[in-house]
């Protein structure tokens, strides 16, 4: 039978390994939301360099969630476009070229801590 001690003891090291995952994936996020910032900007048609400077990242409520975003008035029109200019798509490409990387680095970081690394 398992001692009051020992149960203790797993929720402690069960509550050290969850604030290590949600620490690290908070970062990988944050990381990442900077990555499509640069990419975003990258990607961003230039005139007067309005659109391109509107662009960043704003911390969510949670650590883990960080919302890109473009404020310049003419932004949603360069990314989706007008009937009377076509679309310059620069934020959903950045997202996507994140994405599959971002994926992969959560998976590893949980992965790994949950395999003792």
């Amino acid at each position: 039978m398992a001692s009051a001690g020992n149960s203790v003891r797993v929720i402690d090291r069960t509550a050290r390994v969850a604030f290590e995952i949600e620490r690290r994936m908070a970062l990988l996020s944050r990381e990442a939301a900077a990555r499509v910032v640069a990419d975003a900007q990258a990607r961003a048609p230039v005139d007067t360099g309005q659109l391109r400077d509107s662009i960043r990242a704003v911390p969510g409520v949670v650590p883990t969630f960080w919302r890109v975003e473009a404020t310049a008035p003419h932004a949603q029109f360069v990314e989706y476009g007008t009937r009377f200019q076509s679309a310059q798509p620069y934020l959903i490409p950045a997202l996507e070229a994140e994405r599959r990387g971002f994926v992969s680095q959560m998976a590893g970081a949980v992965g790994r801590r949950f395999a003792g690394r």
